[in-house]
């Protein structure tokens, strides 16, 4: 009876998998996520295409405290995103998407991406 209410129980359970680890194109040469505390005052820049009209623009390199994972919790304070750096030689405008949970729309800015340094594209809980 045991192994057959387990058995139960398991099968009923919703089936829970990790998103898929991101793929780069041809055009990129590295490309990383993960999630980080994101406390520290930022400077912003306008963004007319987003939910707030702004967004959060780093004073400095951020390293991800928790490389790699996908899953975040809705904390004050804890961000995730993007790194990622064209192939050599390369230097394309683009714009970033960011859907939020349940929005059909995503909110747009413009920003470029090159082979000279990483381009950075996050998500920071604020409120």
């Amino acid at each position: 009876m045991r192994l057959a209410l387990a058995l139960v129980l398991t099968l009923a359970a919703p089936l829970r998998a990790e998103p898929a680890p991101p793929q780069a194109g041809p055009l990129v040469a590295s490309l990383n996520v993960g999630v980080f505390c994101a406390l520290q005052a930022m400077d912003q820049r306008p963004t007319p295409g987003t939910l707030s009209g702004w967004i959060h623009v780093p004073g400095g390199d951020i390293d991800f405290h928790w490389p790699d994972r996908q899953i975040v919790p809705a904390r004050i304070g804890l961000a995730f995103g993007v790194k990622s750096r064209l192939a050599p030689g390369l230097f394309l405008a683009g714009e970033m998407r960011v859907y939020r949970p349940g929005a059909t729309t995503p909110e747009t800015w413009e920003a470029s991406f090159t082979d000279l340094s990483d381009q950075f594209g996050f998500f920071r809980f604020d409120r």
